[in-house]
């Protein structure tokens, strides 16, 4: 077809300018080497399609030297239509023999598809074959045996169908016996048993509903007793909160008092420096109770007039004049401020 034959053409003059090479070419004609590459072309898919054969061979006869000969003395043009007919032919017959390839694996695995399902088919048919062959083989035993037993070689025994006959009749005497008996037990003994059996239920039942009772009412009990420790909990909580935030302000109140009572004291009472004072405090576990230095006040005493020749320094007057008793007055004032103190 046209469209078959232009494809041809784009595809092998595309394959000509893929190829194409920057080669010295030594005085040759266009045509002469248009025609040479046909020749390789084709040569090269005979080669091919010698190697990719199946079935029956696919003979290409070569030329022969006339017909070289003869191809020879055409002209340029006809020899390059001769060339292009014999290309266009041998990929017509590439298309078709790679179409045949494409059939026969197709057939091939169809064919292989159908055997497999003839093998299924014949293995199921086997299993069902031999399944009915045992269900046969079964029947037929218990046929043979009922023949044996019944119609067989024991048909025509009188004895035994005598003995027979007498187990029946013992069996059934057996039974309406045990009938009687079971009829009495129904209408007297077995009232008993389920009227006991109904008591001890009952009884079984009051007890276990009792023991509900005790345990629901111990429950709420203790859930009672629980919320009433919460509850005494919660306000002893209250109760240390509000002493703790009572100490806290007593402190306070403490520590601004003697705070301004230190501003009044003077330079040389000891208590002028508290954080001294804490230092050397000692707390006492029997009386629950700081023990506090001594208050002492040192003094400085001027020599009187007249004495001169005094041997003494006055540094010396000062460390002997030191008076390491309490003051009478400062007790007093620091007794009245703790008086205050406690009551508040």
């Amino acid at each position: 077809s046209r469209d078959y034959d232009e494809t041809l053409s784009t595809l092998r003059y595309a394959n000509r300018a893929k190829n194409i090479h920057n080669k010295p070419r030594i005085n040759e004609d266009p045509k002469d080497a248009m025609l040479r590459q046909y020749q390789e072309e084709i040569s090269r898919l005979r080669n091919l399609l010698e190697d990719r054969r199946l079935g029956s061979p696919l003979k290409i006869e070569d030329i022969s030297d006339e017909a070289q000969f003869e191809l020879a003395k055409l002209p340029a043009h006809t020899k390059r239509d001769l060339l292009i007919q014999e290309f266009q032919e041998e990929m017509k017959k590439l298309k078709n023999l790679h179409e045949n390839e494409k059939i026969l694996k197709q057939i091939e695995g169809i064919k292989t598809e159908y055997q497999l399902h003839i093998e299924q088919l014949n293995s199921e048919m086997e299993e069902k074959r031999q399944k009915s062959t045992s269900k046969e083989e079964i029947l037929q035993r218990i046929e043979a045996l009922k023949a044996s037993m019944i119609g067989g070689e024991k048909a025509d025994d009188k004895e035994l169908s005598e003995r027979r006959k007498r187990k029946k009749q013992a069996s059934e005497k057996r039974l309406s016996a045990i009938a009687h008996v079971l009829a009495k037990i129904d209408m007297n003994e077995d009232r008993e048993l389920l009227q006991s059996q109904y008591m001890d239920i009952s009884q079984e039942l009051k007890v276990k509903t009792d023991a509900l009772r005790k345990y629901r009412h111990k429950v709420k009990s203790l859930e009672k007793e629980i919320g009433d420790i919460q509850s005494e909990f919660q306000v002893e909580r209250n109760d240390y909160l509000e002493t703790i935030r009572k100490l806290n302000r007593n402190t306070k109140l403490l520590s601004q008092i003697t705070e301004k009572l230190s501003g009044t004291l003077k330079n040389e009472c000891n208590y002028k420096d508290l954080e001294a004072i804490k230092e050397q405090a000692i707390w006492i576990e029997d009386s629950q109770k700081y023990k506090l230095p001594n208050l002492v006040v040192h003094r400085t005493k001027l020599p009187p007039p007249g004495r001169i020749h005094d041997s003494l320094t006055a540094p010396a007057r000062l460390e002997s004049d030191a008076e390491s008793l309490t003051d009478d007055s400062m007790q007093n004032y620091l007794m009245q401020v703790n008086t205050f103190l406690k009551r508040l």
